[in-house]
Protein backbone atom coordinates (compact mmCIF):
# COMPACT_ATOMS: atom_id res chain seq x y z
CA UNK A 1 0.00 0.00 0.00
CA UNK A 2 3.13 2.37 0.66
CA UNK A 3 4.61 1.23 -2.30
CA UNK A 4 1.28 2.04 -4.23
CA UNK A 5 0.75 5.55 -2.27
CA UNK A 6 4.17 6.98 -3.29
CA UNK A 7 3.57 5.69 -7.21
CA UNK A 8 0.19 7.34 -6.91
CA UNK A 9 1.89 10.41 -5.92
CA UNK A 10 4.91 10.77 -8.18
CA UNK A 11 1.82 10.41 -11.21
CA UNK A 12 0.18 13.65 -9.51
CA UNK A 13 -2.99 11.02 -8.22
CA UNK A 14 -2.78 12.70 -5.07
CA UNK A 15 -6.10 11.36 -3.65
CA UNK A 16 -5.23 8.02 -4.97
CA UNK A 17 -2.11 8.16 -3.04
CA UNK A 18 -3.51 10.20 0.02
CA UNK A 19 -6.66 6.96 0.59
CA UNK A 20 -3.64 4.66 0.05
CA UNK A 21 -1.37 6.32 2.95
CA UNK A 22 -4.15 6.26 5.25
CA UNK A 23 -5.26 2.71 4.58
CA UNK A 24 -2.09 1.65 5.43
CA UNK A 25 -1.98 3.48 8.18
CA UNK A 26 -4.88 2.24 9.88
CA UNK A 27 -3.05 -1.56 8.95
CA UNK A 28 0.10 -0.20 11.09
CA UNK A 29 -2.16 1.25 14.18
CA UNK A 30 -3.36 -1.93 14.73
CA UNK A 31 -0.01 -3.87 13.98
CA UNK A 32 1.56 -1.43 16.43
CA UNK A 33 4.44 -1.19 13.87
CA UNK A 34 5.84 2.22 14.93
CA UNK A 35 8.83 2.27 12.15
CA UNK A 36 6.04 1.78 9.56
CA UNK A 37 3.62 4.16 11.21
CA UNK A 38 6.26 6.88 11.35
CA UNK A 39 7.34 6.12 7.49
CA UNK A 40 3.11 6.48 6.28
CA UNK A 41 2.67 9.52 8.94
CA UNK A 42 5.59 10.96 6.82
CA UNK A 43 3.94 10.11 3.35
CA UNK A 44 0.66 11.99 4.79
CA UNK A 45 2.32 15.10 5.66
CA UNK A 46 3.89 15.38 2.28
CA UNK A 47 0.79 15.23 0.61
CA UNK A 48 -0.79 17.59 3.08
CA UNK A 49 2.36 20.08 2.40
CA UNK A 50 1.95 19.20 -1.12
CA UNK A 51 -1.75 20.70 -1.20
CA UNK A 52 -0.35 23.47 0.45
CA UNK A 53 -2.54 21.90 4.04
CA UNK A 54 0.30 23.46 5.86
CA UNK A 55 -0.92 23.28 9.87
CA UNK A 56 -1.92 19.15 9.26
CA UNK A 57 1.18 19.03 7.26
CA UNK A 58 2.96 20.15 10.66
CA UNK A 59 0.61 17.82 12.71
CA UNK A 60 1.63 14.55 10.50
CA UNK A 61 5.27 15.26 10.63
CA UNK A 62 5.33 16.25 14.04
CA UNK A 63 3.66 12.31 14.59
CA UNK A 64 6.41 11.39 12.57
CA UNK A 65 9.05 12.97 14.42
CA UNK A 66 8.40 11.95 17.91
CA UNK A 67 8.11 8.19 16.50
CA UNK A 68 11.99 8.74 15.18
CA UNK A 69 12.94 9.91 18.30
CA UNK A 70 11.59 7.08 20.36
CA UNK A 71 13.30 5.00 18.43
CA UNK A 72 16.63 6.57 18.35
CA UNK A 73 16.81 6.49 14.21
CA UNK A 74 19.06 9.46 13.93
CA UNK A 75 19.22 9.50 9.98
CA UNK A 76 15.15 9.56 10.15
CA UNK A 77 15.21 12.54 12.25
CA UNK A 78 17.44 14.38 10.04
CA UNK A 79 15.35 13.94 7.17
CA UNK A 80 12.46 14.68 9.85
CA UNK A 81 14.22 18.09 9.82
CA UNK A 82 14.44 18.74 6.36
CA UNK A 83 11.30 18.23 5.68
CA UNK A 84 10.50 20.53 8.53
CA UNK A 85 13.05 23.09 6.73
CA UNK A 86 11.09 22.34 3.38
CA UNK A 87 7.56 23.32 4.97
CA UNK A 88 8.56 26.52 6.24
CA UNK A 89 9.97 27.17 2.69
CA UNK A 90 6.67 26.44 0.67
CA UNK A 91 5.30 29.07 3.60
CA UNK A 92 7.49 32.25 2.76
CA UNK A 93 9.52 31.41 6.01
CA UNK A 94 13.25 31.24 5.14
CA UNK A 95 14.50 32.29 8.93
CA UNK A 96 12.33 29.45 10.11
CA UNK A 97 13.22 27.06 7.62
CA UNK A 98 17.38 27.42 8.31
CA UNK A 99 16.75 26.98 12.23
CA UNK A 100 15.31 23.14 10.81
CA UNK A 101 18.14 22.61 7.92
CA UNK A 102 20.70 23.71 10.66
CA UNK A 103 19.07 20.93 13.09
CA UNK A 104 19.59 18.88 9.79
CA UNK A 105 23.00 19.59 8.80
CA UNK A 106 24.52 18.54 12.25
CA UNK A 107 23.16 15.45 12.18
CA UNK A 108 23.99 14.76 8.87
CA UNK A 109 27.52 15.77 9.93
CA UNK A 110 28.21 13.55 12.81
CA UNK A 111 26.87 10.73 11.02
CA UNK A 112 29.63 11.55 8.10
CA UNK A 113 26.83 11.73 5.62
CA UNK A 114 28.52 13.63 2.27
CA UNK A 115 25.18 13.47 -0.34
CA UNK A 116 23.12 14.63 2.81
CA UNK A 117 25.29 17.17 4.26
CA UNK A 118 25.91 18.81 0.64
CA UNK A 119 21.20 18.99 0.23
CA UNK A 120 21.63 20.54 3.79
CA UNK A 121 23.65 23.18 2.60
CA UNK A 122 21.99 23.32 -0.72
CA UNK A 123 18.63 23.58 1.25
CA UNK A 124 20.58 26.77 3.56
CA UNK A 125 22.23 28.44 0.66
CA UNK A 126 18.52 29.34 -0.72
CA UNK A 127 17.18 30.39 2.33
CA UNK A 128 20.33 33.20 2.53
CA UNK A 129 19.39 34.14 -0.57
CA UNK A 130 15.43 34.13 -0.23
CA UNK A 131 16.80 36.47 2.90
CA UNK A 132 18.83 38.52 0.80
CA UNK A 133 22.12 37.33 2.37
CA UNK A 134 24.00 36.55 -0.87
CA UNK A 135 27.31 36.29 0.67
CA UNK A 136 26.16 33.79 2.42
CA UNK A 137 24.46 32.06 0.22
CA UNK A 138 27.24 31.62 -2.57
CA UNK A 139 29.44 30.18 0.33
CA UNK A 140 26.61 27.31 1.23
CA UNK A 141 25.88 26.92 -2.65
CA UNK A 142 29.47 26.80 -3.17
CA UNK A 143 29.83 23.84 -0.99
CA UNK A 144 27.01 21.84 -1.83
CA UNK A 145 28.03 21.79 -5.53
CA UNK A 146 31.44 20.79 -4.54
CA UNK A 147 30.49 18.15 -2.15
CA UNK A 148 27.73 16.65 -4.42
CA UNK A 149 30.09 16.59 -7.42
CA UNK A 150 32.61 14.57 -5.25
CA UNK A 151 29.84 11.83 -4.34
CA UNK A 152 28.88 11.76 -7.79
CA UNK A 153 25.23 12.95 -7.08
CA UNK A 154 24.73 14.64 -9.94
CA UNK A 155 21.15 15.01 -9.78
CA UNK A 156 21.37 17.25 -6.89
CA UNK A 157 24.58 18.84 -7.95
CA UNK A 158 22.62 20.18 -11.06
CA UNK A 159 20.20 21.87 -8.58
CA UNK A 160 23.07 23.15 -6.17
CA UNK A 161 24.55 24.38 -9.45
CA UNK A 162 21.38 26.23 -10.91
CA UNK A 163 21.04 27.85 -7.29
CA UNK A 164 24.27 29.19 -7.36
CA UNK A 165 23.87 30.90 -10.81
CA UNK A 166 20.53 32.02 -9.70
CA UNK A 167 22.30 33.71 -6.61
CA UNK A 168 25.04 35.22 -8.81
CA UNK A 169 22.17 37.09 -10.72
CA UNK A 170 21.40 38.21 -8.20
CA UNK A 171 24.53 39.71 -7.17
CA UNK A 172 25.28 41.69 -10.60
CA UNK A 173 28.20 38.98 -11.13
CA UNK A 174 26.80 37.75 -14.52
CA UNK A 175 29.89 36.19 -16.29
CA UNK A 176 30.01 33.89 -13.08
CA UNK A 177 26.59 33.04 -13.51
CA UNK A 178 26.05 32.44 -16.48
CA UNK A 179 29.25 29.91 -15.90
CA UNK A 180 26.94 28.09 -13.53
CA UNK A 181 24.08 27.60 -15.56
CA UNK A 182 25.71 26.88 -18.60
CA UNK A 183 27.59 23.69 -16.10
CA UNK A 184 24.04 22.67 -14.87
CA UNK A 185 22.39 22.39 -18.27
CA UNK A 186 25.66 20.73 -19.42
CA UNK A 187 25.09 18.02 -16.77
CA UNK A 188 21.15 17.64 -17.29
CA UNK A 189 21.48 16.78 -20.88
CA UNK A 190 24.00 14.61 -19.82
CA UNK A 191 21.30 12.84 -17.24
CA UNK A 192 18.19 13.46 -20.01
CA UNK A 193 16.19 14.76 -17.04
CA UNK A 194 13.49 17.27 -18.50
CA UNK A 195 12.66 19.24 -15.26
CA UNK A 196 16.54 19.33 -14.48
CA UNK A 197 17.18 20.65 -18.21
CA UNK A 198 14.47 23.41 -17.90
CA UNK A 199 15.60 24.49 -14.40
CA UNK A 200 19.26 25.49 -15.80
CA UNK A 201 17.55 26.57 -18.75
CA UNK A 202 15.30 28.97 -16.61
CA UNK A 203 18.82 30.09 -14.78
CA UNK A 204 20.42 30.83 -18.18
CA UNK A 205 17.07 32.53 -19.38
CA UNK A 206 16.91 35.01 -17.00
CA UNK A 207 20.75 35.66 -16.72
CA UNK A 208 20.78 36.63 -20.35
CA UNK A 209 18.03 38.78 -20.33
CA UNK A 210 19.42 41.19 -17.83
Amino acid sequence: LVRMGVTRQLLGDLEAAQSAFYEALAIRERLHDEMGLAEVLNNIGSIHQFQHSFAKAREYYDRSLHIRERLNQPREVAKAWNNFGALYEDQGMPDSAMLFHRRSLAIWQELDDPVWTGLSYLHIGNCHEKIGRIDSATIYLRQSAALLKANNNRYLMVLASASLGNTLRSAGRRAEALEWCARALREAETLGTVPLQQKACECLYRTYGE
